[in-house]
């Protein structure tokens, strides 16, 4: 068993801190996003979404993600159940991966499902591939038909925008 902070009032633990049941659950409230599947759990807590892939560049793609999963989730209490957690490797990444859910509601699936995360086979097996495919068919979030193809949503990628042309230098 866990626990990751103490707190001198039980409100100020149970709202401020995540409170973990055992070494595969999380339970408390998220307090910041980092990115569109990255989020923070009471103080310290950094936790990345199982299962689903977010852009990291563009940044204008990364913000949007971002913002996305903040509106959604950002002060809300999240339940999460740890997917990998290597005690090897934490101390350098402090962070489990893990499925998180607010109200419910699995918190990558919804990301997938309005476009702007894609589903992450390698480690989700397709679990949100139906998702993805809804979310290309209707053209949703980072799949809209804006000029702005989501077709390369992924966290390694340069996205789907071409660079302007550079501006001639002015003096001469």
């Amino acid at each position: 068993m866990r626990i990751y902070c103490l707190a001198a009032g039980l409100a100020a633990a149970v709202f401020a801190c995540p409170v973990v049941a055992s070494e595969n659950k999380i339970v408390g409230t998220i307090t910041r996003v980092v990115d569109g599947d990255t989020i923070i759990i009471g103080k310290a807590m950094k936790v990345r979404l199982w299962g689903c892939s977010a852009p990291d560049r563009p940044a204008w793609k990364k913000e949007r993600s971002k913002l996305v999963l903040a509106f959604f989730a950002e002060s809300k209490v999240a339940s999460c159940v740890v997917r990998d957690h290597n005690p090897a490797t934490e101390r350098f990444t402090r962070r489990d991966v893990a499925q998180c859910r607010v109200r419910e509601v699995d918190l990558c699936e919804f990301m997938v499902r309005t476009g702007y995360a894609k589903d992450d086979k390698a480690f989700s097996g397709g679990h949100y591939a139906q998702a993805e495919r809804d979310a290309r068919q209707y053209e949703r979030g980072l799949w809209g038909s804006n000029g702005q193809s989501g077709e390369n949503i992924s966290r390694n990628d340069g996205g789907g925008v071409p660079k302007a042309p550079r501006r001639p230098s002015a003096r001469r």
